[in-house]
């Protein structure tokens, strides 16, 4: 899945440029935050925020905390094979 250009936003992290989307769910009350490095193949990395709109606001400082957060628990964003990370959880869906 490559995230739109036109409805994504950019986001510099440690150096490291990723584009990033929230999507809201119409099934559910919440919202999805997608992440991807902004350029080449990249690992996917999904959140999910239950109990939106609730929940406080997605905002850039919010996407930055979520990254680093999910590198720490093994997000590798670089890597070719397409995946899900779920930044929840950890868990890798291929």
């Amino acid at each position: 899945m490559s995230l739109p250009r036109k409805k994504s936003r950019l986001i510099t992290v440690d150096g490291v440029r990723y584009r990033w989307l929230v999507r809201e769910t119409n099934a559910y009350p919440e919202a999805i935050l997608y992440v991807e490095l902004d350029t080449g193949p990249s690992n996917l990395l999904q959140l999910r925020y239950y109990a939106y709109p609730q929940h406080p606001a997605i905002t850039p400082g919010s996407v930055e905390s979520s990254i680093r957060d999910a590198l720490h628990k093994g997000w590798d964003p670089g890597c070719s094979t397409y995946r899900i990370f779920d930044g929840e959880t950890g868990m890798i869906a291929e």
